[in-house]
């Protein structure tokens, strides 16, 4: 996939430019018919934009850097999924760039948080740039911090929204295995993992969802547990279909926290709950849902997840000798200036 350009004015290099990075695997950009009248809209609206759209990140982010060489950038749209979101702010923070370029999200996946973050009415980034252009979603500027997440041994740093591990990590490589598909794709994943909760047995056989091991320390407070079915962190309220598991407000320098370490059965009985973000009372002892300021993960399983992608974590350090031994350290990261819609 080429890298296409889009600028009406080649001859007048100093005008601020818009970058709109668009990911063709995304599931509503696969289309080229999609992404073809996405770039005519945009001319059709003279609008002032490099549009990027290729196949892998490495050349997404040499072509980030080109435009942002080139031209004086102020602002960068990103269309895909959750992860093209996360891969384009974990760049951006990376080049110290920050501070100077606002970042934005049109959606493109199928079942994006971050769309609701953004207030977007459509997962299909062509209709909702229909309606920025016509006026009927109005952007606003507004500042978030995302999460920081440094690994004290291999000394690997990385931005995300949510981070999780345990059975969530399991459930989304059983979905990434079957190919991110529809909504019924994922009842249907559901239905089994509850019949996976629910039967010792049948879990073990089916050998899709197991407990982790590590010890949380949360805001300096070390958990009794070692070993835990999952750990969620976020920095935004809702989660994929309407998912908003976190209690209470957080501030800009906390993160939301979800720990259990109970039964597979308490938790398949609990979910209904859990799944709006209320604290069964049965759970109260063996689940923990609160704000914290600083988050630490003393773990060897490196199975983790980020914005809804399982993520291949580096088992060496900056001098290349080889880590069993991971401590996740996680905060908010620095201000992203965002440009979300109402």
């Amino acid at each position: 996939m080429k890298r296409v350009f889009v600028h009406l004015n080649p001859f007048h290099q100093e005008i601020f430019m818009k970058v709109l990075v668009m990911n063709p695997y995304a599931k509503r950009l696969r289309s080229h018919k999609k992404r073809q009248q996405i770039i005519q809209l945009i001319h059709q609206h003279e609008q002032e934009f490099e549009i990027i759209c290729v196949s892998g990140k490495k050349e997404m982010f040499q072509a980030l850097t080109q435009v942002c060489r080139t031209y004086p950038v102020t602002e960068i749209y990103a269309a895909g999924g959750d992860g093209t979101f996360r891969d384009v702010m974990d760049w951006l923070i990376k080049q110290s760039m920050h501070e100077d370029i606002k970042l934005s999200y049109l959606g493109g996946g199928e079942f994006c948080y971050m769309r609701k973050f953004f207030h977007l009415p459509s997962p299909d980034p062509l209709k909702n740039l229909r309606q920025i252009f016509s006026g009927r979603l109005m952007p606003q500027e507004t500042i978030w911090r995302p999460i920081d997440v440094y690994d004290v041994k291999t000394q690997h740093r990385q931005y995300c929204s949510v981070f999780a591990n345990g059975v969530i990590f399991d459930f989304l490589r059983w979905y990434e295995n079957k190919g991110k598909g529809s909504v019924l794709t994922v009842l249907w994943l559901i239905f089994f993992s509850i019949v996976c909760v629910l039967s010792e047995r049948f879990r073990k056989w089916h050998g899709r969802l197991d407990t982790t091991t590590g010890q949380v320390t949360l805001d300096g407070r070390m958990q009794d547990t070692q070993q835990y079915l999952s750990l969620v962190v976020g920095a935004v309220p809702e989660l994929m279909m309407w998912c908003r598991p976190f209690c209470g407000q957080i501030q800009p320098h906390q993160t939301s926290n979800i720990l259990y370490w109970g039964s597979f059965l308490r938790l398949a009985c609990s979910i209904p709950l859990i799944y709006f973000g209320k604290t069964p009372p049965w759970l109260q002892t063996e689940y923990f849902n609160g704000s914290v300021e600083h988050t630490v993960l003393e773990t060897v399983d490196a199975n983790i997840s980020m914005d809804g992608d399982t993520i291949e974590w580096p088992q060496y350090d900056s001098i290349g000798c080889d880590v069993t031994e991971h401590c996740f350290e996680m905060k908010r990261g620095p201000d992203l200036h965002l440009i979300v819609y109402v």
